[in-house]
């Protein structure tokens, strides 16, 4: 049995580790990060920050889960393309 309050306290964990990065160039939700930039130059240097912050507070990525550099990306039971959501 895991602990009630566990989903909750890992979002608020990762919401401190993220910081003021949080909404302004990655949006967390509970074991999903996303990051999503205009230019590849801002991406890069985005990745970099939330991987530093991760990094710092102990965390470490699933190779398998981890997808870089992609056009339409589903997140949250939603598809976001450059075009718009759907």
């Amino acid at each position: 049995m895991g602990w009630i309050n566990a989903t909750a306290e890992f979002q608020r964990h990762m919401n401190v580790t993220m910081g003021d990065a949080l909404w302004r160039c990655a949006s967390v939700m509970v074991d999903g990060i996303c990051v999503g930039s205009a230019t590849l130059d801002e991406h890069v240097q985005q990745l970099e920050e939330v991987f530093s912050r991760l990094a710092a507070r102990g965390h470490s990525l699933k190779p398998s889960k981890v997808k870089l550099l992609r056009q339409d990306v589903e997140y949250l039971g939603h598809i976001s393309t450059p075009g718009g959501s759907r």
